[in-house]
């Protein structure tokens, strides 16, 4: 399977997700289907990283986007206020952007360690300096939703869509690139070790495995890493720069609409 039928499977997956997410009495199997599309995308990022003819263009792509998904969210909660269904907070972009990032300052460091140093020192400043930022007006003032704003403007690990740990988990598609088998089985041991976690954490309830925090679901992801060709295919990228907020605010105004 090509990164671009990749790419379209974890779109229409994340479309449900969000239908679930803003539409109200939606049922949660959505919610599960959801689970798949943001560890294919971060599979899909790590080979255009590998690929992509200009890592600076492709990373420059995502922060605009990013930022201009956190102008969005800020703009839309400011106008409609804190009496929503669900509030727009959606911004995987930047999360694709961070884990690109990250994986920018690795390949550097390896290619030369000084101005991999260089790199990696700049983004950790900017990481702290993000990060209070975002506390702070999230603390001062957290009806207008600023984190979103800034969270858009200076990029982090913590106030980005599924914070560090979707970040860490993109690290580790990109370790095991080269060996789908090692990732596949990495990967699914994770899952079962967050489910089991989750269970224990529930009293011992399957409730609060397929209810509450089914994040683990991910694993499902793991048939369609394997059946990567490392083929492109059509490629079609600007549609997902543009399908993601066009949806993201429709969904956000029918929802609120119905509630």
């Amino acid at each position: 399977m090509s990164g671009t039928a990749l790419k379209l499977i974890a779109l229409l997956l994340m479309t449900v997700d969000h239908i679930a997410q803003f539409i109200p009495d939606m049922p949660v199997w959505m919610h599960w289907l959801g689970r798949i599309s943001a560890p294919v995308f971060l599979f899909c990022l790590v080979w255009s990283m590998k690929y992509t003819k200009s890592q600076f263009r492709y990373l420059l792509r995502l922060y605009l986007a990013g930022l201009f998904m956190g102008i969005m969210d800020f703009v839309v909660n400011l106008i409609c206020g804190n009496h929503v269904y669900a509030p727009m907070s959606n911004n995987f972009f930047t999360t694709l952007f961070l884990t690109g990032l990250c994986i920018a300052v690795i390949e550097m460091y390896r290619e030369d360690r000084e101005s991999g140093k260089r790199l990696a020192l700049i983004v950790i400043i900017e990481q702290l300096v993000s990060v209070m930022i975002c506390y702070m007006v999230s603390f001062g003032f957290g009806e207008l939703h600023l984190e979103y704003l800034f969270g858009g403007l200076l990029p982090n690990i913590l106030y980005t869509e599924g914070s560090f740990l979707i970040v860490v988990l993109g690290l580790l598609f990109y370790w095991y690139r080269e060996e789908p088998k090692w990732l596949a089985g990495t990967f699914g041991i994770t899952c079962l070790i967050y489910a089991v976690l989750v269970f224990v954490q529930g009293g011992g309830s399957w409730n609060a495995v397929l209810y509450t925090d089914y994040q683990w679901m991910m694993v499902f992801a793991i048939p369609f890493f394997l059946s990567y060709n490392r083929e492109k295919g059509s490629g079609l990228k600007y549609l997902f720069y543009l399908f993601y907020p066009a949806h993201i605010l429709i969904l956000f105004l029918i929802g609120n609409h119905l509630r």
